[in-house]
């Protein structure tokens, strides 16, 4: 796989599912995903194998149904500003097998959960600048069941307007970030059920406009709120009790909510006149909280570094100059992030343009004279200190040369206190 045809845009890729037979799944064998680097990747290495930033975390962003992989190529920008590697999975006739839902996946029962999990070992086969460690999903619509029934490939899922009702047996705590609106008829928030449709006062609310198919009208309706209830129990082992109400915007009509003491962060979003969020670009207004929310997550893994946010420009700041965490960055920001395998940074092996490296050495160069002029300011600061603290009675009356009660030698222009 050529790295530079996926740098700094979003190009397709094919790939034949390992565990798929042609013979009964027709063209479902090959699948096609979408993939997009951050340029900043392309801008410090030569070669597919070793990129010095280390490791990004990868990020699937999953269509509805009948909806298309370009309807989340907002997602690049974001994948840009986060230094995210891209994934946008194409849907069999634009639909996947979230079991409950939706269209010709389910109806030929497609194994998305396969096609999602050879894409993340394709990226994983070719670069070495990912992991399957640290690989978050994003799903709307069908998107959220899919991601929400994969779960056990995502260190943490967002699914919105969408979610898979029955999990599968999770073997680790996966964070959780979801969202649902009040007034979603296709996939309501009280659940999606054959009796919660006969009591339906709503007219135009059927069995075809409930989650996109009939395939998912279950006996028993599980509410959104149940299913975040659920979740935390069972998967995150959170604390019993209601969740605690951590955001409200009133302006777009907003309340989040999350449990406590958690394995992994599991937060709910309740959003009052969303609807189905479609266009999702368009409608769906937490994009880039859902991308900090993954972020920080991968922060998280760099043991220690703090997580800050200057000038729109998110970075995981890592404590230690010499720090080996995964997705965080150093005080003269020299590369992007370091690997969690590699030794410090001194032990890095260079694959770095000549232009990066001068301007690496100028801003060292300048970091180190700034530091110097600091410190000698400071000394400057420390000998004013000494001074002040004199005891009145160690001054000579003589020393006041105006009368105003002030030594001469203890005044200092304004300009050097700035």
């Amino acid at each position: 796989m050529d790295l530079k045809q996926f740098c700094g845009r979003r190009n397709g890729r094919q790939i034949a599912l390992s565990t798929c037979d042609p013979e009964v799944h027709e063209k479902s064998c090959d699948r096609e995903y979408d993939l997009f680097v951050p340029a900043s990747v392309c801008q410090n290495m030569d070669t597919n194998q070793t990129y010095i930033g280390g490791l990004l975390p990868t990020v699937f962003a999953v269509h509805c149904q009948f909806c298309h992989a370009n309807d989340m190529y907002h997602w690049e920008t974001v994948a840009t500003k986060y230094n995210f590697v891209l994934v946008v999975p194409h849907g069999y006739d634009d639909t996947f097998n979230g079991q409950q839902c939706c269209g010709h996946a389910v109806e030929k029962d497609i194994d998305d959960v396969a096609f999602f999990q050879d894409v993340i070992d394709d990226i994983n086969d070719e670069f070495d600048f990912v992991s399957k460690d640290i690989v978050y999903g994003y799903g709307h619509k069908n998107g959220g069941f899919m991601v929400a029934r994969a779960a056990n490939l995502f260190r943490a899922i967002a699914p919105v307007a969408g979610y898979h009702v029955d999990l599968p047996k999770l073997h680790k705590p996966v964070g959780l970030f979801l969202h649902h609106s009040e007034n979603d008829k296709s996939a309501r928030i009280t659940g999606c059920c054959a009796s919660s449709l006969e009591e339906s006062e709503d007219p135009k609310i059927d069995t075809q406009q409930c989650s996109g198919g009939v395939e998912n009208l279950l006996d028993t309706c599980t509410s959104a709120h149940e299913f975040v209830q659920h979740f935390g129990k069972h998967v995150n082992h959170c604390d019993r009790g209601e969740p605690e109400m951590i955001f409200e915007d009133e302006k777009r009509q907003i309340t989040c909510f999350q449990h406590s003491n958690c394995k992994a962060n599991t937060t709910m979003c309740i959003h009052a006149n969303g609807g189905d969020f479609k266009p999702v670009k368009d409608r769906f207004p937490m994009t880039m909280e859902v991308a900090d929310f993954f972020a920080r997550d991968a922060c998280f893994l760099s043991k220690g570094s703090s997580w800050v946010t200057d000038d729109r420009n998110p970075e995981c700041v890592c404590k230690d100059e010499n720090s080996t965490a995964v997705y965080c960055l150093n005080e003269y920001h020299v590369g992007f992030f370091d690997n969690l395998n590699l030794g410090p940074v001194e032990d890095l092996p260079i694959y770095i343009s000549l232009p990066v490296f001068l301007v690496t050495v100028l801003l060292m160069v300048f970091g180190i004279c700034r530091m110097r002029r600091k410190n000698a300011e400071e000394e400057k600061y420390k000998d004013f200190f000494k001074v002040s603290t004199v005891e009145m009675s160690e001054m000579g009356d003589d020393e006041d040369e105006d009368g105003d009660g002030t030594p001469s030698k203890f005044r200092r222009p304004l300009s050097g206190m700035i």
